[in-house]
């Protein structure tokens, strides 16, 4: 995740990462939604390598994805009792939205 003030858009690169130096990303994670009203969210932190420094794991965000831009996690809660009949399945996996065509 990056501010707009910090990426170089003809880099394609994050100069600053919303993630650097410990700071934790908790954008679309509405920590009243718990079950079964929302996925469980916290905060996400940067990925511990080297080569993916300034990077969260996405499967811990729950940002807009796929053709509805599906966002927050009572929305992936919800989405995923309808789509994949489990609640667990989209709150556990919301890469799932943008990766596979069933959701």
């Amino acid at each position: 995740p990056c501010k707009d003030v910090n990426f170089d858009w003809n880099n394609r690169y994050c100069e600053i990462s919303l993630v650097a130096n410990g700071a934790f990303y908790e954008d679309y994670c509405d920590k009243i939604q718990t079950p079964p009203f929302g996925c469980v969210c916290g905060p996400t932190s940067e990925v511990d390598k080297e080569d993916l420094k300034g990077l969260i794991n996405p499967n811990f965000a729950y940002f807009g994805r796929g053709a509805i831009q599906l966002s927050w996690n009572a929305n992936y809660l919800k989405a995923s009792q309808v789509l994949a009949e489990s609640s667990d399945t989209l709150c556990s996996q919301p890469e799932l939205v943008a990766t596979d065509p069933r959701y």
